[in-house]
């Protein structure tokens, strides 16, 4: 069941991890290994969103120790689409917005640690669509993966990308906003595959970059 926390910012409960995980800015860019009680950051850039309107306001934390359903999903035509994270319990229904290379990076994350982690079988499921309404609490800037202890479920720990005004200062600002939601292993299975095939089904993402290709002269900021 999903919990809304009444504590805007409130750090989520920490959980064990089955040992050292590497640090991810995008896939196969591998910076060391460390250890984290929360497992393996996912970090990567993000366009300049301010002026939105989203984050401008404390946000809520929502904490669900159990999913209904999980997925992501877009709004509008292609090359132009809004991407979304969005879980749902018995009760509650929370939607994130995020960038189309953040749900490649975790799709892709989270398919090697299958390949690499046992954890505990369960009921296969398939990602659905979006559940109306789509109205996003605020916009993702860090995602985090951790492996519960007793590897029962996957956990996925979303922090708000706080947006700074023109003349506002980090101090003005409140506190991030959280989400953490435990996924069973068939959940996990079913997000892959889903996710996968959201990204394919709109422009393809540079190997290098991870940003979606323009056009036939694309600028990779990593060749540069």
């Amino acid at each position: 069941q999903g919990r809304c926390c009444p504590s805007p910012g409130d750090t989520p409960r920490p959980f064990s991890a089955n040992g050292d995980l590497a640090l991810l800015d995008y896939p196969n860019h591998v910076h060391g290994r460390i250890s984290d009680r929360f497992g393996s950051q996912l970090n990567w850039r993000r366009p300049d969103l301010a002026g939105s309107g989203i984050g401008a306001v404390v946000s809520a934390s929502f904490d669900f120790s159990s999913v209904r359903a999980f997925s992501a999903g877009t709004q509008g035509p292609k090359g132009h689409r809004t991407f979304f994270l969005q879980a749902a319990s018995d009760t509650e229904l929370v939607t994130l917005q995020l960038e189309k290379e953040q749900v490649a990076v975790l799709a892709e994350y989270l398919e090697g640690l299958l390949e690499t982690t046992t954890l505990t079988p369960s009921q296969p499921a398939v990602m659905g669509d979006l559940i109306e309404p789509v109205s996003p609490q605020w916009i993702i800037g860090t995602l985090m993966v951790a492996i519960q202890e007793g590897g029962d479920h996957v956990v996925i720990i979303a922090e708000e990308l706080q947006l700074l005004a023109e003349g506002q200062d980090l101090e003005s600002l409140g506190p991030k906003g959280s989400a953490r939601f435990a996924l069973t292993k068939g959940q996990v299975e079913g997000f892959i595959a889903g996710a996968h095939a959201l990204v394919d089904a709109g422009r393809p993402l540079c190997p290098l970059c991870r940003l979606p290709l323009e056009s036939a002269e694309h600028f990779c900021p990593r060749l540069n």
